[in-house]
């Protein structure tokens, strides 16, 4: 105790950091309810008094109360989860009016004062020796301290001792990460099943179980149950000879990888000894920096600028308090045990070294198996690859929203707006799985345009090229307020008076114009008063609007006829004709054909536009609806 608090408080001065003495406390023989001695760990006997003091409870908040205090001593007392399951179960049982103290609880509450007032003395846990992990799975307990859960229960045997061990492993971490142990358990099928030879016969469940195990360094033995009679964490007794002070070394993060074998300590410590540039940064530490790195050896200059958060511990160099500096002898074995895992630069939780992050990105980059399973580089911003845009075809005011996905999120933007702006007349879209799916069509009945054939929807088409131009304006200013930039975007757009109407869109939506930042010093139009006044100019503007709409929508249908009928020829199809489609989902190589056929048509339409069709060497498929264009 005094060794290792020598040690602590010059670090503390050392870093600047200064301790409340009314805080401290030091040569303490109890700790959070617990006595610690050269015997071991005991409960605190003020604590213990307390519990055989303590009434039964009479209700549930006091129940919960007396099982936390039992949770706490939980390691003292072997068979903790069969011995305080009673009192579980009447917690489960009962609700704030109704609570019922059964004979069975009473029993378990008298036997868990007994066996904590007579509970053993838990050996202090020595680093220097032979660690062994001992499972003794129960049949409805976890090495007598956690009880299964329901489901837990209906695993099979195999599963649930490999369930033990993967807890009582994963419970005692602090003491075993890093070094090498022996889990010893009595069912001999785990011997294979948790170790690098049976990874490809373990079934699913017990294969992800093991895969948490990588980080240890262990062996599994079979001992049968007559002869496995210490499976506890109890069982540490306390040494008879007195302990020595020793130095528990800090714990290295092994990382393991079936073909090669984690570092050890040791191997870690030697090799951090016998390291030339980790042998002058250690010195450099103890005799302390100079006030710039001009005078350093060109090796230690990435170090000056961490300086303050590298620390000496004995053979080892640390930065701040959990990441060991590694030699250099070690630096390609350690990223190669690490990317075993494919866990990319998670590895600088736990170590460090120069230019780390690039050493790392480099072997990934190199890694064939991570390239073909890395995940597809998102181009579109903030990680929305999808633009779903609504346009109202009277006004052209649109709607758009961005989302990863495309399947619910059509729905749920189409029920906002809808919701907000009533239903429309009529809805068309194109035929995207999207707008095709059965979850949609449950939805909303709607017109579908011909496929491949954008005219049919030119509204959205059209804005859809504009909202592309700007996105790609925002990707080349390279703005970290995208989704702000397209909101201003839509609001411009909303504001400008369109060609096609003569209005902008927000005037027909709202019946005036927007008040745009130009117009803050600029007092605003005179409006009535009244309510009553103030409806009929609105309604007198909106109808003037409608009519010149209507007339702006007929010129520019007639111009679009005129130049689109100027050099066309339209001859319709009869029904019985031959044709061929121009299909765009077949590859275009330079010698593929361009036209697929012959079909047959079936029907058409009134406007001689669209054509249902169906194919002359395969009449059992599904018809088509192909438009005029893409016919010949």
């Amino acid at each position: 105790h005094d060794e290792n608090l020598q040690r602590v408080l010059p670090t503390l001065t050392d870093a600047g950091l200064k301790l409340n003495m009314h805080k401290c406390k030091f040569n303490q023989p109890s700790l959070n309810g617990h006595t610690i001695s050269k015997d071991g760990l005991q409960p605190d006997q003020d604590k213990v008094t307390a519990v055989i003091h303590a009434p039964a409870p009479h209700d549930t908040s006091s129940l919960r109360s007396f099982l936390g205090l039992a949770s706490w001593y939980s390691k003292f007392i072997p068979d903790f989860a069969t011995v305080i399951e009673p009192l579980r179960a009447v917690l489960r049982d009962s609700t704030d009016l109704s609570f019922e103290w059964t004979t069975e609880a009473h029993s378990s509450f008298t036997s868990f004062k007994d066996l904590i007032v007579n509970s053993p003395a838990l050996a202090l846990y020595d680093p220097e020796l032979p660690t062994y992990v001992k499972i003794k799975m129960r049949e409805l307990s976890l090495l007598h301290q956690e009880l299964f859960f329901s489901a837990e229960r209906k695993y099979s045997t195999v599963e649930r001792e490999a369930l033990a061990c993967v807890w009582a492993v994963e419970r005692w971490r602090t003491y075993l990460w890093g070094r090498r142990f022996v889990l010893r358990t009595d069912h001999q099928a785990l011997t294979t099943l948790l170790t690098s030879k049976g990874s490809g016969r373990a079934g699913l469940r017990i294969a992800r179980w093991s895969a948490r195990l990588l980080c240890f360094t262990y062996d599994v033995t079979y001992r049968p149950g007559n002869q496995n009679v210490t499976a506890d964490c109890l069982s540490r007794l306390p040494l008879t000879a007195e302990n020595e002070a020793t130095e528990e070394p800090d714990m290295i993060a092994a990382v393991f990888k079936e073909s090669l074998c984690a570092i050890s300590l040791p191997e870690f410590t030697s090799a951090s000894e016998i390291c030339p540039e980790l042998s002058l940064l250690r010195n450099q530490i103890e005799k302390g920096w100079p006030k710039c790195k001009k005078g350093l050896p060109e090796n230690l200059a990435p170090y000056f600028q961490i300086q303050h958060e590298l620390s000496v511990h004995g053979s080892l160099i640390l930065r701040l308090t959990d990441r060991l500096v590694v030699p250099a002898s070690l630096r390609a074995r350690i990223v190669d045990l690490a990317h075993e895992g494919h866990q990319g630069i998670r590895l600088r939780e736990l170590f460090w070294w120069p230019q780390l992050d690039k050493f790392v990105h480099s072997v990934i980059a190199s890694c064939v198996n991570c390239q073909f399973s890395d995940k597809v580089v998102i181009t579109a911003p903030w990680d929305c690859r999808y633009a779903i845009v609504f346009t109202d075809y009277y006004s052209k005011w649109p709607e758009v929203a961005f989302s990863s996905t495309v399947t619910t999120d059509v729905i749920r933007f189409l029920a906002t707006v809808l919701s907000r702006e009533g239903n429309p007349m009529y809805l068309v879209s194109d035929n995207g799985c999207q707008f095709t799916s059965h979850a949609f069509s449950t939805f909303l009945q709607h017109l579908k345009s011909s496929v491949y054939y954008p005219k049919a929807n030119g509204v959205v088409k059209r804005f859809n090229r504009v909202l592309k131009e700007c996105i790609q304006t925002c990707e080349r200013s390279h703005s970290s307020w995208k989704q702000m930039y397209i909101e201003v975007f839509s609001f411009t757009f909303n504001s400008t008076p369109h060609l096609s109407t003569g209005y902008s869109p927000y005037f027909l939506a709202h019946g005036r114009e927007p008040r745009l930042p130009a117009n803050v010093h600029i007092s605003s139009p005179k409006v009535s008063d009244c309510p009553q006044n103030y409806g009929s100019e609105l309604a007198t503007r909106m109808d003037a609007a409608f009519e010149t709409v209507l007339l702006h929508h007929e010129e520019q249908k007639q111009k679009r006829e005129y130049y689109y009928n100027k050099d066309t020829q339209f001859r319709p199809y009869a029904c019985g004709d031959l044709v061929w489609i121009d299909d765009p989902t077949t590859q275009r190589q330079k010698l593929s054909p361009n036209w697929t056929g012959p079909f047959k048509v079936v029907s058409v339409d009134e406007k001689g536009l669209l054509y249902k069709l169906v194919d002359v060497k395969y009449p059992q498929a599904a018809t088509r609806v192909i438009h005029y264009d893409r016919l010949k």
